[in-house]
């Protein structure tokens, strides 16, 4: 990491530079959806989502006097019931990527809100993207799944990767209900209830092929065929031991 590089909170003065930031990855990568330039006034109304204490923070990197990236802890969903959740992220000027500055950023981040009432961390990495998948492992974020041609941009579709870590106290992680830890689950059975395979698919619709479909995606990526029989390893809250559920159940991934 730079020698005179300083991380701090980020304030409203810090907008226009933190827009000159992420504006690149907009006008130049796949790494955000975002299609358009970010306005100062939709930057002012996200800023106004994070504060300088709790779960949803914003901190910033300077160097030579200048902010060379930021990371940021934000809401995952509207509904209540995510508010144990964060979605976070962390940008970098592109001639400062691989001094360390990330890794900072992020730990930074990650001490200030490990106080809080946080239960999981999510990350959504558009691939490719080899240092964001270097980056988000050290900090305990796992792939939870493959979304394939997930959002266009430039003429094509990109995947995305979708990763969780646990955050907070109740490191390692554990059911709510009964403060079980998380552990992987190999999940099989990929058939959903009424359905027939037919050529390389699914042939009736519903939530139950819709998760058959994340799941065969993921299993896609890691390189196994894809068929009734696909089988991949996800996060779940398990009793004791992982254990084999069916798509059909609800158990898979909360949606």
């Amino acid at each position: 990491m730079d020698a005179g590089l300083d991380i701090r909170p980020g304030v409203e003065a810090d907008l226009r530079a933190l827009n000159d930031v992420y504006d690149h990855y907009v006008r130049a990568t796949h790494v955000t959806f975002d299609l358009e330039p970010i306005s100062i006034e939709d930057r002012r109304a996200w800023f106004e989502d994070h504060a300088l204490t709790g779960s949803h923070r914003l901190f910033v990197a300077c160097a030579d006097d200048r902010l060379v990236g930021f990371a940021t802890s934000s809401p995952y969903a509207a509904r209540r019931g995510y508010d144990t959740s964060v979605q976070t992220s962390v940008h970098l000027a592109p001639d400062v990527t691989g001094r360390g500055i990330g890794t900072a950023l992020y730990r930074t981040l990650f001490e200030a809100i490990a106080p809080q009432d946080l239960h999981r961390a999510y990350a959504g990495v558009a691939l490719p993207n080899d240092g964001s998948l270097a980056l988000h492992p050290r900090f305990g974020f796992e792939q939870v799944a493959h979304f394939t041609q997930q959002g266009p941009k430039f003429g094509r579709f990109w995947a995305l990767c979708p990763s969780s870590a646990p955050s907070g106290e109740d490191q390692p992680g554990g059911d709510a209900r009964s403060g079980r830890p998380l552990a992987p689950c190999r999940v099989s059975k990929l058939r959903p209830r009424g359905a027939r395979w037919r050529g390389g698919r699914w042939a009736q619709r519903g939530a139950g092929c819709a998760r058959a479909a994340v799941i065969a995606a993921a299993a896609s990526s890691a390189g196994e065929p894809l068929s009734p029989d696909t089988s991949v390893t996800l996060a779940y809250p398990a009793r004791t031991t992982p254990r084999s559920v069916s798509s059909s159940g609800s158990r898979i991934w909360p949606s």
